[in-house]
């Protein structure tokens, strides 16, 4: 049985939830690592969505998909990983994404709930916590949890930015929660910032 995290986890209680062993375990907004993006959403939607390839590699890109249709019930917006030329969509990476507009505490106390709730389903090894400086922004910071299973990871994080950084920059405060497949960030480490 998939396990279904975020803000799911928080709204709804955890009796449907089985201990989870694979990272694949874990579904945001129904669907996982592995997945086919296509038996979610329709094709041509997913090709009219701009591709962000990483500075040193075009092995793997992403799609942003903002809540269409009212699709997405836990998320405003949810992030796809693909293989380049991948004709059939399979989910490497996913990420969904809750804003959280000036409400630091807020965020941090949701992103606690969800680790306190994941601690309760999952074997996956000990949570390893940091903050993360973002250099090329004034004033941007991340609070993040991560969890590293050896097919994959699991990470959390919230967000602050200084008011200019959210208006020059166009950054974006709130949570965002990620499952990714070992294979993406093994590139990620060696070959996507060379």
């Amino acid at each position: 049985m998939r396990v279904f995290i975020a803000v799911l986890v928080l709204i709804f209680s955890l009796q449907s939830l089985t201990k989870a062993d694979d990272i694949s375990d874990f579904e945001i907004e129904g669907m996982s690592i592995g997945d086919s993006l296509l038996n979610f959403i329709n094709e041509t939607i997913i090709k009219n969505h701009k591709k962000y390839f990483y500075p040193a590699s075009k092995k793997y890109y992403r799609i942003d998909v903002h809540n269409f249709d009212d699709k997405f019930s836990e998320y405003d917006a949810v992030s796809f990983h693909f293989k380049n030329n991948d004709e059939k969509y399979i989910i490497t990476s996913i990420s969904g994404r809750i804003a959280f507009n000036d409400e630091l505490e807020k965020c941090m106390n949701q992103k606690k709930k969800i680790i306190k709730d994941i601690k309760l389903v999952t074997k996956l090894l000990n949570e390893d916590a940091y903050e993360f400086t973002y250099p090329q922004l004034k004033d941007g910071k991340a609070y993040v949890s991560e969890f590293i299973a050896e097919d994959g990871a699991f990470k959390l994080w919230c967000t602050k930015f200084s008011k200019e950084d959210i208006e020059k920059n166009n950054a974006q405060e709130g949570l965002s929660v990620t499952i990714s497949s070992k294979e993406h960030l093994t590139f990620l480490r060696n070959d996507a910032y060379k």
